[in-house]
């Protein structure tokens, strides 16, 4: 029987041009399937690395909420408090979602936020995490400042207290954020004794700060010393309010009724002070009601102090509103958006992991009981996947060859 070959050797056609087109055929073949093989590979890998980096973050997460379950003895609370974490950290605040689950942990710990309104339990971990973030502050540290002026009575609830922290903080040298929230933190309780507000408080503190921590100190110190000596009914004291035209049994009555009357006299005081003409008289005077603190000023400088306090009652002005501006600031900033959204797909691969993950163990655990079989028999579809590959390739090469014939 002929073949296409004879029949062209027959009637004297060059053949060249079939083995050259059979040639080209299979070399652009080889070029594709390489290039194919290689993108197969990099896909393969990043697929990979993602899956295992899903695994991870599945695994942490578990993790953190393990932890958080064991620390509250309630599993049901700990999968709330994980959600509303998951929902912070795909905003793009926190560290890693572990991370902002502490911070959560923080916020309910610290009675800022009751634990069982999530919208609020969010609101107040994003505020609280985006001071410590700006301030470069712990989030628990953070959070219990902003508790503990709710507890002395300076703030109203912690969104104020947050509103004052994050105002306060502007006002001083980032390295004198610490130490300004201690001093509240320390002697908050005798502000309030005053019937001064929390923007009052703040303001006093604030006073003194361009003398960095000591004059920030001094300033908490002082109004320590006078809540005490300005009640005593002692000889000191007496001598002291007679001198500024007042009654000492009548002003510390009206400093133990707190609030507006205790803020008022004080004032009073302040300005009784102010209006001793004598340097010696008013300095003397002050000591008698402010003690210790004012003995590490200079003499000179005992007027600008009491200047500074009587001045200071103005307060911080409104505060409304500043830490909810502040995490908004950073929420839309270009590098937060683009973590925002880098998260939101990692937790999308993260949460299908996690539902896979019982089936994965099933699974293992299935391969494992029946690896006696099981192994043989993957070996060999990998040998018949091979032959089967091999088989496929060299039949695309022949039909390629065919093709050139056919138009030859």
């Amino acid at each position: 029987m002929a073949t296409l070959a004879d029949l062209v050797v027959a009637i004297g056609v060059d053949n060249s041009g079939v083995d050259k087109g059979t040639q080209e055929a299979e070399s652009k073949f080889k070029r594709f399937s390489d290039r194919v093989g290689k993108v197969a590979a990099v896909a393969g890998a990043a697929a990979g690395a993602a899956l295992a980096a899903g695994l991870v973050k599945a695994m942490e997460f578990d993790r953190a909420q393990a932890k958080l379950a064991a620390q509250l003895g309630d599993p049901t609370l700990a999968d709330q408090l994980g959600r509303v974490a998951g929902d912070v950290y795909a905003r793009g605040f926190g560290e890693s979602a572990a991370a902002v689950m502490e911070s959560v942990r923080a916020v309910v710990a610290s009675g800022l936020a009751p634990t069982r309104d999530a919208a609020v339990i969010e609101d107040l971990t994003v505020k609280v995490q985006a001071y410590a973030d700006a301030w470069g502050i712990d989030v628990a540290d953070a959070a219990q400042y902003a508790s503990s002026l709710i507890g002395v009575g300076l703030a109203r609830d912690a969104t104020h207290a947050l509103d004052l922290i994050t105002v306060a903080s502007r006002k001083v040298p980032p390295a004198l954020v610490d130490p300004l929230l201690e001093a509240a933190n320390e002697y908050g309780q005798f502000f309030r004794t005053l019937g001064l507000s929390g923007e009052q408080a703040f303001s006093l503190l604030i006073s003194q700060a361009e003398k960095g921590q000591w004059g920030i100190d001094k300033v908490g110190d002082a109004i320590k010393e006078f809540t005490i000596r300005a009640t005593d009914m002692s000889t000191t004291t007496q001598e002291a309010f007679k001198r500024i035209g007042m009654d000492a049994q009548t002003m510390s009555n009206r400093l133990l009724a707190g609030g507006d009357t205790a803020r008022q006299a004080f004032q009073e005081i302040l300005n009784g002070l102010l209006s001793i003409k004598d340097p010696t008289d008013q300095a003397t005077t002050a000591l008698a009601l402010f003690g210790t603190p004012l003995e590490d000023l200079n003499v000179s400088e005992i007027p600008q102090f009491l200047q500074s306090l009587a001045a200071a009652q103005n307060g911080l002005g409104d505060v409304a509103g500043a830490a909810q501006d502040a995490a908004t600031t950073l929420e839309q900033s270009a590098g937060q958006k683009l973590d925002s959204f880098k998260r939101k797909v990692e937790q999308a691969l993260v949460q299908k992991l996690a539902d896979a993950i019982p089936y994965i163990e099933k699974t293992f655990g299935w391969l494992q009981r029946n690896s006696g079989w099981v192994t043989p028999l993957a070996v060999g579809l990998g040998i018949l996947a091979g032959v089967i590959g091999t088989i496929i390739i060299v039949t695309k090469i022949w039909t390629a060859v065919q093709t050139a014939l056919n138009v030859v």
